[in-house]
């Protein structure tokens, strides 16, 4: 199960009434997957794992309990895609969770009780990633620097193998060099920025950054990780040009023009083109912060692509 089918069997067992607990939701989502594959059952909580992972954050939880922060991460989950969406861009949005206690406790426990249903045995289940409080490190550590702002957009279009960082002319005209960290490139002579992808043609889930300083290193969970310098004259970053005009979710606001860094990680990366339904999604997380320009830095490569491409260096 792939996150786009995930988040549509949410919206396909949400109820047409309110369900403020989100029962009647996993009792649909538990009956649905009980007919089906185990195959099936073992994809969502993978997805499930792992979108609560992500909010599993310092900014949203640092005030709640192990059990709220996870049931109030899961109400989220419950509200969709594209509630579950703002909340990760802006985490104020959080808040009204957390306040109020808005809790999704039994969608926690579907992947389970469908098993169950299907094998009669009780699951020990072992997510890649782990739904529990507190348990993403990364989004846990202490860093001196400040997430300013955060976007998000699921379905960046990739064209000739490639995605494009632009600025005010929504033009990226450079022919990167692949080969120095196979991941991520910045116009040496403009502003531009250019990553390669799996994919020929396809599409991408990509989330941007802008930090005040350095954010925490962390490379857990993801394939390639490298960073490069670009300079930067227009007011903003637009990683999306190519499919969503005028679309503020695709646009990272900047400070002011001068030099950033930019650190970009991929992962599943080396699962080719086309994409199958069963295929995970193809990701991209791109933090920037205003920093003078330093030589690129690669801090992990692990796929056949990025391996790929370093190796002809």
């Amino acid at each position: 199960m792939n996150e786009d089918a995930f988040w549509q069997l949410i919206h396909d067992c949400t109820p047409a009434t309110p369900d403020p607990d989100a029962e009647r939701l996993a009792a649909a989502l538990t009956d649905r997957l009980a007919a089906g594959q185990l195959e099936v059952i073992v994809g969502f909580a993978e997805q499930l794992a792992w979108a609560l992972h992500r909010l599993d954050r310092r900014e949203y939880g640092s005030e709640l309990s192990g059990d709220s922060f996870l049931y109030a991460r899961a109400a989220v989950v419950a509200a969709g895609r594209g509630a579950y969406e703002a909340v990760f861009r802006d985490p104020a949005r959080f808040v009204p969770y957390a306040r109020d206690l808005v809790w999704a406790e039994s969608l926690v426990y579907v992947p389970d009780e469908a098993y169950r249903r299907v094998t009669g045995e009780e699951w020990d289940r072992d997510t890649r990633y782990s739904h529990e409080s507190f348990a993403n490190t990364a989004g846990w550590a202490v860093s001196t620097s400040r997430l300013i702002r955060r976007a998000a957009v699921p379905d960046v279009f990739v064209d000739a193998s490639a995605i494009d960082v632009a600025g005010e002319s929504l033009m990226v005209e450079f022919e990167p060099v692949w080969t120095v960290n196979g991941l991520v490139e910045a116009d040496p002579d403009g502003e531009g920025i250019r990553i390669m992808c799996g994919q020929e043609i396809g599409t991408v889930a990509v989330t941007a950054e802008l930090w005040d300083g350095p954010p925490p290193l962390d490379v857990e969970g993801w394939q390639d990780v490298a960073e490069v310098s670009a300079s930067w004259e227009s007011p903003f970053m637009d990683f999306a040009t190519n499919q969503r005009e005028d679309d503020e979710e695709a646009v990272l606001p900047l400070p002011g023009p001068g030099g950033y860094r930019v650190r970009a990680h991929g992962r599943n990366r080396d699962d080719g083109h086309p994409r199958g339904d069963d295929d995970p999604p193809e990701e991209y997380l791109v933090q920037v912060w205003a920093a003078p320009v330093a030589e690129p830095t690669l801090h992990r490569v692990t796929s056949a692509t990025g391996i790929g491409w370093h190796a002809k260096g």
